[in-house]
């Protein structure tokens, strides 16, 4: 490594060749080339020797490179705020902070927007403190999170009272705007457009970290075992008849602990019951049932004083033990922590589902009641509409997995050893704690395709969100092979989901969106989803349509070709936002817009579009149901937007 620590400006080197590889990659004459892989490898082989690989830097070059596998920090810093700060830091001009504000309208993200209004500063930027590396950065970033109330609380203790100016000053002063840039996405967590490859990214730094972070999936645990005396002189990158052996030697170190969250495991998403019965693969299989609440992977220390024995990692990798506090009280009584009859002897970590339960009517309540029961960084958000929580509400957790028991990684064990011991170590408690409901299934019986249809068409019935298929065989994760497991929900299935007629009122275009799509020049990427109001008055007396805005849905809810025919047709009916145009009036309750940004232009003429959601959920500080998850099927051409589902019909379909 370089003596002063890898820079900054060589990191931008990679982003800058793989943003340019986009439009190569649309030139090349061998389309099986992938570019991505091919420049970051070259990039890895030339700085090979001054890539860190061991204790702080070698976190420092990893966080940098993968801002988004940084779940416990968050930096209150979005791109307004950004705006400001880097002007404010950099002393600009007005005329250049009109510009930089201007970020909104412009055909650019505020990203590309930095890097042109401070082209204009490179020759005036701080020379004399040396070029920026990568652990400068990530110890800037670091204390950034540390300042921030939405950090884990092992960030949250390094806290001071510099200002997000303070903290960033010594950075921002001494990069130039190209690099301006790519640190302002960094900070965003995103390098949209551009795409690091993880698994390339990983592998290129040492052959044996795609299988560390499966085990231990953070950063800075991960590179702990890398730093292990007995893994330092293993070579990064052998060669491939010397892999599988090494691995083997290697995998005694490399296992799961308490305190560092085990990666999930893969799943598929069976789009027929056809499809499902042959990814099990004549399989025997657990068949169970999907809950709809919130993942957490818990681990318990018994070691430690009462008030840190349990910490809860949510979802994204996070440590929100302190947000969850309330479901505490179930898991003690549920492994009976503290009392005799307790299973366990030292330590455990275990995968459920958080849920709220409803004591007077014996019944698990819907997903959206969940936010009145958590915290996010120590606040309850997106209740302000919501009734409050009622004396009967309790948050239950229902137990699915064990992946570690007294210093015995049971990860790689068969799920049914797996089960077997989690049934030994969980006390049911109604309403609090129980075990996930299953059926064992024989895919290599001639009637498995019959018994998985009745098990799906019950939870159908009793509105479960779906089934997860696991191989009773299968280890949790595996070094050499892995099944994955299999997900069967009736919105994965064509015409199984839950569809309604509704209109696209109008749009706003985000250029990261446009510059990861890369269908050319865009309008709208974004596209606002409404309802009729007064549906029959419209129908009956021809008056004034009041549209109300449900939701939004993006690149990932629209197929291409539909992006494209709404930018097309959407210019004969553009006009720029207002509450009312001479064509309609967007429902003014500004309470329930609250979060939401407005369209930059409306569509004279809405467009019909028949959307599937996975069920329908309240949305934050709303009163009303929206469809979950929802994606545009099709685009009406044909149909008037009196033939849509007014707000009444939504509400009501919400209730079947």
């Amino acid at each position: 490594m370089s003596p002063q620590g890898f820079r900054f400006t060589w990191l931008c080197e990679l982003l800058e060749t793989l943003d340019a590889a986009r439009r190569e990659r649309c030139l090349t004459s061998n389309r099986n080339v992938n570019l991505d892989i091919k420049y970051t490898t070259d990039w890895f082989d030339e700085y090979n020797g001054l890539i860190p690989r061991h204790g702080p830097a070698a976190v420092a070059f990893l966080s940098c490179l993968l801002p988004e596998r940084l779940p416990k920090r968050s930096y209150s810093m979005q791109e307004a705020s950004l705006a400001n700060v880097w002007a404010r830091i950099r002393r600009l001009p007005a005329a250049s902070v009109k510009r930089l504000k201007a970020w909104k309208s412009a055909e650019t993200d505020l990203a590309t927007t930095i890097e042109q209004v401070f082209a204009d500063f490179d020759d005036n930027i701080d020379v004399y403190n040396g070029p920026v590396t990568l652990e400068e950065i990530d110890q800037t970033l670091f204390q950034l999170a540390a300042n921030s109330a939405f950090s884990s609380p092992e960030i949250r203790k390094y806290q001071n009272n510099q200002t997000h100016s303070d903290v960033l000053a010594p950075v921002v002063r001494r990069l130039k705007s190209s690099e301006a840039k790519w640190f302002v996405r960094m900070i965003l967590k995103r390098y949209t457009p551009v795409q690091l490859p993880e698994r390339t990214v990983l592998r290129s730094f040492h052959f044996l970290l795609p299988h560390i972070i499966v085990v231990r999936n953070s950063i800075e645990s991960a590179v702990d075992v890398l730093t292990l005396k007995e893994l330092q002189g293993i070579p990064s990158n052998p060669s491939p008849a010397d892999e599988s052996w090494i691995l083997r030697l290697c995998a005694h170190y490399i296992t799961p602990g308490i305190g560092a969250m085990i990666s999930r495991t893969p799943f598929v998403k069976a789009r027929t019951i056809k499809h499902c019965c042959n990814e099990a693969r004549n399989r025997m299989m657990s068949v169970e049932r999907k809950y709809d609440g919130e993942y957490c992977q818990v681990h318990i220390d018994l070691t430690k004083e009462p008030p840190s024995q349990i910490q809860i990692f949510s979802k994204s990798g996070k440590d929100s033990t302190r947000d969850r506090i309330r479901l505490l009280s179930a898991l003690r009584k549920g492994l009976r922590i503290g009392e005799p009859e307790c299973a366990f002897a030292r330590n455990c970590i275990v995968e459920g589902e958080l849920l709220v339960y409803d004591r007077s009517a014996r019944s698990i309540l819907p997903f959206h009641t969940i936010r009145k029961h958590i915290l996010h960084g120590g606040k309850l958000l997106g209740t302000d509409m919501d009734s409050p929580r009622k004396p009967d509400e309790q948050l239950m957790f229902v137990f699915y997995d064990i992946l570690f028991l007294d210093d015995t990684a049971l990860s790689q064990k068969p799920h049914h050893d797996r089960r077997q011991r989690l049934e030994q170590i969980v006390r049911t408690e109604e309403g609090e704690s129980q075990l996930a409901y299953r059926q064992v299934i024989n895919f290599r019986s001639s009637d498995a395709r019959r018994g998985l249809l009745d098990v799906f068409a019950h939870a159908i019935r009793h509105r479960w969100e779906g089934l997860v298929l696991k191989g009773c065989d299968d280890p949790y994760f595996s070094f050499l092979h892995s099944q994955s497991v299999i997900k069967l929900k009736k919105d994965y299935i064509k015409g199984c989901g839950d569809a309604v007629d509704l209109c696209i009122i109008g749009g706003r275009r985000d250029p990261s969106i446009v510059e990861e799509l890369q269908l050319g020049s865009l309008s709208w990427t974004t596209f606002y989803i409404a309802c009729l109001e007064n549906k029959e008055e419209v129908r009956r007396f021809d008056v004034k349509p009041i549209f109300r805005i449900l939701q939004t849905v993006s690149s990932h809810g629209v197929p291409k070709e539909d992006i494209l025919h709404l930018n097309a047709q959407g210019q004969m009916h553009r006009v720029p936002f207002a509450n009312s145009i001479d064509h309609f009036t967007v429902w003014p309750d500004s309470k329930e817009m609250k979060g939401m940004r407005a369209p930059s232009e409306l569509f004279k003429v809405p467009f019909v579009v028949e959307v599937m959601g996975a069920g329908f959920e309240r949305p934050q500080d709303a009163r009303h149901m929206v469809p979950r998850f929802p994606r545009v099927i099709k685009v009406h051409s044909d149909r008037p937007f009196t033939e849509t589902s007014s707000f009444e019909e939504v509400q009501k379909h919400s209730e079947n």
